[in-house]
């Protein structure tokens, strides 16, 4: 399950890329509805493939519904905070502050799902590599405040999905997920977006790349722990870094690359 982490790592960075191409664009309640709104659609095209197969993809058993939806709310409001964070704050920036999650998780998946506590060696460094990054950022006081409270919500997610897909097939969970953090982010929307604003060929990659990532970060977490994954899910800052130099002509790059490469080094001693 190692390597469906990393595909998650890619496709979380993928999917930060569109989410700042579409930042420039778009508010950030439209933004955080929509990538639950254009995910769904990939999400029953492959439930039905797979339920057509054969596979039990619909069987769930003990506390899957009441875990469903604690974690869909954790996501709307992780998701929300965001996208406000990238509205606010540059891609690279934003996503290495996103390093943080894994001291959250790190002291928190041990109280939610009962698993060994581990890595906190590794995630010090990468909140170090964040603090780094973010160091005399100038203009993105907002966008750091965003990006934390994205990071509280993120860590706890982890722990909910870790125990979401041992009651229920990782596909369906994420779907499941997805669909009522995209109820629950509705009323977000109908506030502070704009209907018109939904309409882009940009959301539907990225609700592509929502539906690849989630599904490979669950199953990941089918086998390794919610630590483990958050910790390999920061291998994405170095592409973001890298996405944000050459694709969005943000500066500080070679400060960010240093503390991408301590985030690394973070990521291999805590896994």
């Amino acid at each position: 399950m190692f390597s469906s982490a990393l595909l998650a790592a890619f496709f979380a960075s993928a999917k930060d890329v569109v989410s700042k191409k579409v930042a420039f664009t778009v508010t950030g309640a439209s933004s955080g509805f929509a990538s639950f709104l254009y995910a769904i659609p990939f999400y029953l095209v492959l439930i039905l493939g797979l339920y057509l197969a054969g596979y039990p993809i619909l069987v769930v058993t003990g506390t899957f519904w009441t875990l469903v939806i604690l974690r869909a709310l954790t996501d709307a409001a992780a998701e929300t905070f965001k996208m406000y964070a990238l509205s606010n704050g540059d891609l690279s920036m934003v996503s290495i502050l996103l390093s943080f999650m894994p001291i959250f998780t790190v002291l928190i998946a041990p109280i939610i799902t009962n698993d060994p506590f581990q890595g906190l060696e590794g995630a010090v460094l990468v909140v170090i590599g964040g603090i780094l990054a973010t160091y005399n950022t100038p203009n993105a006081k907002k966008g750091v405040l965003f990006a934390l409270a994205a990071v509280v919500c993120m860590s706890i997610n982890h722990s909910l999905d870790r125990l979401a897909v041992q009651t229920g097939h990782p596909i369906f969970s994420g779907f499941m997920m997805t669909f009522f953090a995209m109820i629950f982010t509705y009323p977000v929307f109908l506030k502070l977006g704009k209907k018109g604003e939904l309409v882009s060929n940009w959301f539907w990659l990225r609700g592509l790349f929502e539906v690849l990532f989630m599904v490979t970060k669950l199953y990941a977490l089918t086998e390794l722990t919610a630590s483990q994954v958050m910790l390999i899910l920061r291998l994405s800052v170095v592409l973001s870094v890298l996405a944000g130099f050459f694709y969005f002509k943000e500066k500080n790059f070679l400060r960010r690359t240093i503390a991408a490469i301590i985030t690394l080094i973070g990521v291999g001693i805590g896994v």
